[in-house]
């Protein structure tokens, strides 16, 4: 029996890089064959799968990075042909699950980062905190931390990065290689998230197009889910 790891419900891996060694991992569980949603980050590509929880492998590239996401209600063993634990981890969604940090004091923020002055709400969380203006959002995300893998009907998206180098989803598919001044656009119903694997804050603009509200924000996984 190979190196197993337990996802349970709406859990994640972290994100690795694959060794130099095709790499395949087996879906297994209890109770016979039946399917089971999952999310797939490998390379840049982003799948949803309907995997046969008995009888299904995925194939991992080498050198290629990947991460997996349980969607069901249940919890799913997932083996792997090599050690994943000796492979990189680019981005760990539970570094702080034991240890979160307090929500961010918006007074104490704007005296340590150049906000531009105008804007007109603040929304502060334990991991980010956005400054809303008429025209746009300013977002600043913590290191090492992420924002949910999310998708919109309603609105479209467009992030210009102002500070940092986070890996971006955008449109459905990953970026690795991102700098300030970069720009993403995402469609209704594409997905799109943040993870910040550095240890320096991202800072991001965001527009929209569409309808903004709370209601029409489809949360695919979220990397904070344990402390809100």
């Amino acid at each position: 029996m190979g190196i197993t790891l337990v996802l349970a419900p709406s859990r994640g891996s972290k994100l690795y890089r694959n060794h130099e060694e095709p790499l395949q991992i087996q879906v297994q569980g209890e109770g016979g064959s039946w399917l089971v949603p999952m999310l797939l980050i490998a390379g840049t590509q982003i799948e949803f799968l309907d995997i046969e929880r008995s009888n299904s492998t995925i194939q991992i590239k080498p050198t290629q990075e990947y991460m997996l996401i349980n969607l069901s209600n249940m919890s799913i063993t997932l083996e792997f042909s090599q050690d994943y634990r000796n492979q990189d981890i680019l981005f760990d969604p539970y570094r702080y699950e034991n240890n979160p940090f307090a929500t961010i004091d918006p007074v104490q923020f704007t005296k340590t980062h150049a906000i531009p002055q105008g804007y007109i709400d603040i929304l502060a969380k334990w991991y980010s905190i956005k400054f809303t203006y008429p025209e746009k959002n300013l977002i600043f995300l913590r290191p090492h931390l992420g924002i949910s893998i999310q998708s919109h009907i309603k609105r479209t998206e467009d992030w210009r990065i102002i500070e940092g180098h986070p890996y971006i989803i955008a449109n459905s598919e990953m970026h690795y290689s991102v700098n300030p001044g970069d720009t993403f656009h995402t469609d209704n119903g594409k997905i799109h998230a943040i993870f910040n694997p550095t240890n320096e804050w991202v800072a991001l603009e965001e527009t929209y197009t569409g309808k903004f509200e709370e209601e029409d924000i489809m949360r695919i996984f979220n990397p904070n889910h344990y402390h809100l």
